[in-house]
């Protein structure tokens, strides 16, 4: 029988880009290396878009019938990707994380989290989070800075690893887009409306002879979610800042990676848009909205944008904006190799 790695969070397929690009640089690795592999995963939003876009996945839903059933054919656990340790809105997020992995330990099931990361320290103290760390047998954190948060909480040093996000093993298939027409530039904002100036936006399109698109790496209109602020800005505006958006529902693999990627110049408060134009070679300003955008700014050197109210802020910062040094960007790549290269020998495999 085949060895079946299953993915046991169920955020997938709810609309965010992001996810995609974890999970598309997860399978490809394994696919490279351990062809007869299988791999599963719970889906709590559009299953069949991820079957689409995954038909080599078996894909399961999220009730506890399904999750049941997922574990009963299951060799190893993966909690896959994302900034799970937060408490922005609520501790559900480490509740389900915390009682999945009880799930599949009662079974005999060892859990991994792999390329995990931190939205907000105060996350790392909670209870649920140290009985996560206590049900994992290795813990891959995506970057130096939440690494260093985990074990100044407490967490076990011998289980608590320096990691990478999965996306950065698509790092080739960004990079092609280096040779595209990217022409123009992008907002890529998800930030409270009380932060963001419609007239402060208006003034940096009105200084710029460059056309300029905005991005929507997440799909749904959510509170704070792109498609909530483009609704907030005038129709004036609107009008020399065309949206971009995909049909998540239906969009290929490929259309996804270039709707993260394909921008000349970048404005972003998005982890997973900023890590792919970094490998497109965009020039990228980061307004840090949280602690893994501070995180990834710091690890590739980002131009820091301190505010998306003052127009003369945005204007500096897209002015110093920098493509992302390519040295910076391969270490992640190596990170991220070793990483799942020591998942493999924890699992036997290699």
């Amino acid at each position: 029988m085949p060895f079946v790695l299953h993915i046991g969070f169920d955020f997938w397929g709810a609309g965010n880009l992001g996810d995609d690009l974890m999970l598309a640089g997860f399978q490809s690795w394994w696919r490279a290396r351990e062809p007869d592999l299988r791999i599963s995963a719970l889906c709590a939003h559009d299953i069949a878009a991820m079957r689409r876009r995954f038909p080599d996945i078996q894909w399961f839903g999220s009730d506890p019938a399904a999750q049941a059933q997922a574990l009963q054919q299951a060799d190893a656990w993966i909690g896959l990707g994302g900034g799970v340790f937060q408490t922005e809105v609520g501790p559900w997020i480490l509740d389900q994380m915390a009682m999945n992995m009880a799930a599949a330990r009662a079974r005999g099931i060892r859990c991994f989290l792999v390329g995990v990361g931190v939205n907000n320290e105060e996350a790392l103290s909670t209870g649920q989070a140290h009985q996560v760390c206590q049900l994992a047998s290795q813990i891959w954190m995506r970057d130096q800075g939440c690494t260093d948060l985990a074990l100044r909480a407490g967490f076990q040093p011998e289980i608590t690893r320096l990691g990478a996000d999965t996306a950065h093993l698509l790092g080739a298939e960004f990079s092609r887009l280096r040779d595209s027409d990217r022409r123009a530039s992008a907002f890529v904002l998800h930030a409270s409306p009380t932060i963001v100036s419609p007239d402060a936006i208006a003034r940096v399109i009105a200084q710029s002879d460059e056309p300029w698109r905005w991005v929507c790496q997440e799909s749904r209109t959510l509170a704070d979610s792109e498609m909530e602020l483009y609704a907030t800005l005038p129709a004036a505006v609107r009008a020399r800042l065309p949206l971009a958006q995909i049909d998540y529902a239906h969009a290929s693999l490929p259309e996804i990676m270039a709707q993260a990627a394909s921008w000349h110049r970048v404005l972003s408060s998005r982890y997973h848009t900023t890590l792919a134009s970094a490998w497109a070679g965009a020039e990228i300003a980061v307004f840090e909205r949280n602690y893994k955008l501070r995180a990834i700014r710091e690890e590739l050197g980002i131009e820091p944008c301190a505010s998306l109210a003052d127009p003369v802020e945005m204007v500096r910062s897209l002015g110093a904006a920098r493509a992302v040094a390519r040295d910076s960007l391969e270490l992640c790549f190596s990170r991220a190799n070793r990483m799942m290269e020591g998942l493999r020998r924890e699992l036997g495999l290699g």
